[in-house]
């Protein structure tokens, strides 16, 4: 019969790089392991200076405008399509949505669209202002669904009943 307290050292020394290839996962799962101590989460980025290319899902915020503009300057060819603003009269905090191409000038068929607003966004959109031959469709919810705008437009320095009640968009 194997001396117990060796066969469970052996055990445990083994296990230890599945432990430490395990632990970076759970860690980023936002759960620390299992009888360890709580850590604190990493603060999220304010989303006052965002990114999004409409449609990928690809968004980043930054703790200033000028690491957006680094962040641009490396997406070559990337135009800002739309920019959301979370007060109204064109203040406060931004959100820049682009693409790698311009609206056509129809509105007739749809450029861009954008199932949810990007992390931070939802509901908290008071002014827009659209660019590159683009105007806009606001929708209340998620995935196009309930009211939308009456028509396409390209800029709202007040959105009335539509303050803070933007959940998605199409662009043409």
């Amino acid at each position: 019969m194997p001396n117990l307290p060796r066969a469970v050292l052996a055990l445990a020394t083994a296990s230890l790089p599945l432990m430490a290839a395990l632990a970076p996962s759970t860690y980023a799962a936002g759960l620390p392991p299992a009888g360890s101590p709580s850590v604190p989460a990493a603060p999220t980025p304010r989303a006052d200076h965002c990114v999004a290319t409409v449609g990928t899902g690809e968004s980043a915020c930054f703790a200033s405008a000028g690491e957006v503009a680094a962040w641009k300057a490396a997406h070559r060819g990337w135009r800002v399509l739309v920019l959301f603003f979370d007060g109204s009269s064109y203040r406060g905090a931004k959100t820049e949505l682009g693409g790698y191409r311009n609206c056509t000038l129809t509105k007739s068929d749809v450029d861009y669209a954008n199932p949810a607003l990007p992390y931070g966004w939802n509901d908290r959109v008071s002014s827009f202002i659209t660019m590159n031959g683009c105007d806009l469709m606001g929708y209340r919810h998620t995935f196009f669904g309930g009211a939308h705008f009456v028509r396409y437009t390209d800029r709202a320095a007040t959105l009335g009943s539509w303050n803070n009640d933007i959940s998605s968009f199409r662009l043409s």
